[in-house]
C-alpha cells in the first residue's frame, strides 16, 4: 500500500479509539497512529494481520490465539475454560492475546 486513502485511515483510526476506550480529544493521536500502522504495514514482512496460533492444555482443548494492539498498555491472563488452568499471563503489554475455545476434550480433566 503506497498511501492509504482517508477512508482506510479513517476506518483504522476508529478501531484503535475503540479498543482503547473511545477516550475524548484524543482524534489527532489516533488518526496519526492509524496513518502510521497503514503505511508500515508493507514494510514489516513480520507483520501478518489475522494471524493465529492454535494452543492446546494440559486437559486437551484447544485453543485459537490471536492478538489485538492497544495503545494504552493491559494486564491480565487467559484461563482455560475447561479446566481453569492458566494459558497465558501479560503485564503492561500493548499486543493483548485473545483465546477462543475450538474443540473440547473428548473427556473432562481429572
Amino acid at each position: 500500500m503506497a498511501t492509504p486513502s482517508k477512508k482506510e485511515i479513517a476506518a483504522r483510526a476508529y478501531k484503535l479509539w475503540e479498543q482503547n476506550g473511545q477516550p475524548e480529544g484524543r482524534e489527532d493521536e489516533f488518526w496519526h497512529l492509524a496513518e502510521q500502522e497503514l503505511l508500515n504495514e508493507d514494510k514489516s514482512s513480520a507483520h501478518i494481520p489475522g494471524m493465529a496460533t492454535i494452543v492446546q492444555c494440559n486437559c486437551g482443548a484447544e485453543y485459537k490465539r490471536t492478538e489485538d494492539k492497544f495503545l494504552v498498555p493491559h494486564t491480565g491472563d487467559a484461563v482455560c475454560t475447561v479446566c481453569g488452568t492458566a494459558l497465558e499471563s501479560w503485564r503492561e503489554s500493548t499486543h493483548v492475546p485473545t483465546y477462543e475455545l475450538i474443540e473440547r476434550p473428548d473427556r473432562k480433566p481429572e
